[in-house]
């Protein structure tokens, strides 16, 4: 009887004490919201740096979304249309806010960098295109969302963007 009761309560403590000593089970939601923007972690922070001009002041934009997904709810990513969506759609209203706030004269950004006459032609189709107009095509090809994630990102109906 010993014997069923100790490999009764050893395997009992085998199944739940990694769990417990690890602190997977207490921090389960941090590790899914880190999970979730693992993938889209690069593009979420160069769409932040693109929105508010500067990148460093788009990193510190980035810390901000990510301090924010530790006390966010796991169930709000998962609104539709989806995880994606609801990072950018967060990232863009921290984007705003940091670039609304006086700070530095914005820095560039290295990876935007233009010369050449393919540069060059880059650089002049940046500038004719407005703001809005540029933001979509980054979210469409650049980021590769779809239009109802981009609906989604940018708070506007389906059939206007």
């Amino acid at each position: 009887m010993a014997t069923s009761s100790t490999a009764s309560r050893i395997g009992t403590i085998a199944v739940t004490a990694p769990g417990r000593d690890s602190g997977i089970y207490q921090t389960s939601p941090g590790l899914l919201r880190r999970r979730a923007l693992g993938p889209w972690a690069e593009g979420i922070a160069q769409y932040m740096a693109i929105r508010v001009g500067d990148a460093a002041r788009g990193r510190a934009a980035f810390r901000s979304l990510s301090r924010l997904l530790t006390s966010l709810p796991p169930e709000e990513l998962l609104v539709p249309p989806g995880p994606r969506a609801q990072l950018y759609r967060l990232a863009r209203s921290i984007a705003e806010t940091e670039r609304a706030m006086p700070g530095p004269t914005p820095g560039g950004m290295p990876w935007r960098a233009v010369d050449g006459r393919r540069g060059k032609a880059i650089a002049r189709m940046r500038g004719a295109l407005e703001e809005d107009d540029a933001e979509l095509l980054e979210l469409r090809h650049a980021r590769e969302l779809s239009v109802e994630e981009i609906a989604c990102v940018v708070e506007r109906p389906v059939d206007e963007v």
